[in-house]
């Protein structure tokens, strides 16, 4: 995750962090993650769409066409790294 000062409301400094993914990698993580949950039947699946699982790692969505909106930050907000939930 880099992101250069001023990227985010009161956000002074740049952001260099590598042990986050970005948008596009999370995502795809979280879908191998919930086909892990489909494919072992864990109680978790219940919750989830029924096609959540249909995804196959070995064929990633396409990354040019990804779009993740932003987590909105409140205008408030002083620290960026402790978002508050809304």
């Amino acid at each position: 995750m880099h992101f250069p000062a001023d990227a985010y409301p009161n956000q002074t400094k740049a952001i260099s962090d590598d042990t986050h993914f970005n948008s596009y990698g999370a995502y795809e993580l979280a879908r191998c993650i919930v086909r892990g949950i489909c494919r072992d039947n864990l109680p978790l699946k219940k919750i989830l769409t029924k096609d959540a699982g249909n995804f196959d790692p070995a064929h990633p969505d396409s990354q040019p066409g990804f779009h993740l909106p932003a987590t909105p930050i409140p205008a408030a907000t002083t620290n960026v790294m402790k978002v508050p939930q809304v």
